[in-house]
């Protein structure tokens, strides 16, 4: 069944439907990320690191504070929560529940994993912090903790708000704590089908459970910002896979589209630890730049040898390792000739531990951003990991059209350089087969 938002008047909403019919994706801002429950692994991203709200997604984080008061024994399971006149007015879906009536702990539990309760969500925010206010800020602290470093939670239900956001990365990463820290809590409630609450049975909305192999939780969600979002953990032959799905413009794609990313995921699993057909190179430009370089490496200003303005169709160029935190110099490279060629060419894959793998590290506005930010993240590598600092330039106008990649890697490179890259912080992601028709500029590692 096809949900339609409010707009001001009807011809908005006609030419709108016109718009979207047989296009998902541009029913809202959709994303889509898959990763390795116990490594962290990616293997799909789609535009992973963008800003989407998380709709009702948000109670995984509630779920989290609430384990996280279980365990500590600031409540139990049979714990009263009183339900105040500002839970009681909260939007659907709800359980309804009147003023001054209450729900014990484990009740609340359920309501929040299969009906979805906006109502249960505020009481529950309102026993552990006074004020679904306070709770928010006290639980956007918490996931920044964890490394949600993109959420921002104003609610504990997920209901419309403006400045309520996250990522599809955030979201999955959500999942994979709850499942790490609170296993006991997970494997009881977020496998329940139903949910019996004085005589009414509560479906789950995650009508995936039992119908995919091995799903055994998530959350599903859906406000007219978001569209369609889910959250899914898949166990199969001792492997958990964590898949989200942002923005899908029907419950029954989102689920299609979730379910397909899960089974590709599996499908490669023992195959690739990253494999270049789950990580499409067309998905890599949506990694993003967290921080800029200026805040990464605060020591260094802002180089004025690369304009972004004259960005060279290829530019070879070469640099020495910075010591002591000298200003790394940049100059022009002389392209070597055949004979030298050749002779490159003769040496062995292990000995200059070159390869045709990468590892994209952030998405820029400014060019010069993108190649100082990735000249430094190749420095901090090992002397083992050589590669090259390589800065494309997408089509598009607008956004972040410079693409930051060290390439040049083998296989288990690609993965040991992504390993140092996000102990500094910044996202990174394996790519075989790096090939784009594109305006490239590249800095040779002469370590």
């Amino acid at each position: 069944m096809r949900i339609w938002c409010k707009r001001r008047n009807f011809i908005s909403i006609f030419f709108l439907s016109v718009f979207l019919v047989g296009n998902p994706l541009l029913a809202a801002k959709y994303a889509a990320y898959v990763m390795d429950a116990s490594s962290g692994r990616v293997f799909h991203a789609e535009n992973a690191y963008g800003r989407v709200h998380p709709a009702s997604l948000t109670k995984v984080a509630t779920l989290y504070m609430l384990f996280e008061a279980l365990n500590q024994g600031r409540v139990k399971l049979d714990t009263k929560l009183k339900i105040s006149a500002h839970a009681a007015r909260q939007i659907p879906t709800k359980l309804g529940l009147p003023v001054g009536s209450t729900i014990n702990v484990r009740d609340a539990i359920l309501a929040l994993v299969t009906k979805s309760a906006n109502d249960v969500a505020v009481a529950v925010a309102e026993h552990l912090s006074g004020s679904e206010t306070a709770f928010a800020q006290q639980m956007t602290y918490k996931v920044r903790q964890l490394g949600l470093k993109s959420t921002t939670f104003k609610n504990a239900s997920g209901i419309p708000n403006k400045q309520q956001i996250t990522t599809a990365a955030d979201m999955a990463k959500l999942l994979q704590v709850v499942i790490r820290d609170f296993p006991i809590h997970y494997k009881r409630y977020f496998g329940q089908k139903s949910f019996t609450y004085k005589g009414v049975i509560h479906a789950n909305h995650n009508k995936l459970l039992g119908k995919v192999e091995g799903l055994d939780g998530g959350k599903t969600g859906f406000i007219c910002a978001s569209g369609f979002n889910i959250s899914t953990s898949t166990i199969r032959n001792g492997k958990r896979l964590i898949a989200v799905v942002m923005g899908g413009e029907t419950s029954r794609w989102r689920d299609q589209r979730v379910t397909l990313l899960t089974n590709k995921g599996f499908s490669k699993f023992k195959k690739y630890a990253v494999d270049r057909e789950i990580v499409d190179p067309n998905d890599l430009h949506e990694l993003p730049n967290p921080q800029a370089a200026s805040e990464l490496y605060p020591e260094h200003t802002k180089s004025e040898d690369f304009s972004s303005q004259e960005l060279p169709d290829i530019k070879h160029v070469h640099y020495s390792r910075s010591a002591h935190g000298k200003k790394i110099s940049v100059k022009p490279n002389v392209i070597a000739d055949e004979s030298q060629t050749d002779k490159i060419k003769g040496k062995t894959a292990q000995e200059n531990n070159q390869g045709e793998w990468g590892v994209q590290i952030g998405s820029f506005k400014d060019a010069n951003q993108a190649h100082m930010t990735a000249a430094h993240l190749l420095a901090k590598l090992p002397e083992d990991v050589e590669g090259q600092v390589s800065i494309t330039r997408a089509s598009r106008k607008q956004g972040h059209p410079y693409r930051a990649c060290l390439v040049g890697f083998s296989k288990e490179a690609a993965r040991k350089a992504c390993y140092f890259i996000e102990r500094e912080g910044v996202p990174c992601l394996p790519f075989q087969k790096y090939h784009r028709q594109e305006k490239m500029y590249t800095a040779m590692n002469t370590r």
